[in-house]
């Protein structure tokens, strides 16, 4: 198990802001498969929507979904499944918006927003979650 920032503290866009993203709140486990996804979407992926939409807003975190019925797990499901140590997701969401309008930065938006959100399953290493029936 690994360990990595739900904000990237490179993409702050200040001093302060960047001692906020190093903060142990911003920090979650992260299995080091995964994690080249995680930086990818966050080093790759958001700065480039960023850079497109004049600027985004981001919001990431956890999904623990232990059962896999689609529902978030109530705490008391999750100590079923990790009794005594640390949750690890099953999933992290990633929700992204700008201002539909480009020319409007996305902290000063009084138009429609444009939304983009991602569920990425959370695996030790990547495979596929989706169930294969014979033919």
């Amino acid at each position: 198990m690994s360990y990595g920032f739900l904000f990237p503290p490179q993409l702050s866009s200040s001093a302060d802001a960047r001692y906020d993203a190093f903060l142990i709140t911003n920090v979650v486990p992260i299995y080091p498969a995964f994690k080249k996804i995680w930086n990818h979407l966050q080093r790759v992926l958001v700065k480039r929507y960023a850079s497109e939409r004049n600027g985004i807003n981001v919001i990431t975190g956890p999904i623990f979904d232990y059962d896999y019925d689609g529902l978030y797990d109530t705490s008391d499901k999750i100590k079923t499944f990790v009794d005594g140590s640390i949750p690890v997701p099953t999933h992290y969401f990633c929700i992204v918006t700008s201002c539909l309008d480009y020319n409007q930065p996305a902290d000063n938006c009084d138009g429609r927003l444009s939304v983009m959100a991602f569920i990425i399953p959370h695996r030790p290493d990547n495979d596929e979650s989706c169930n294969v029936s014979p033919i």
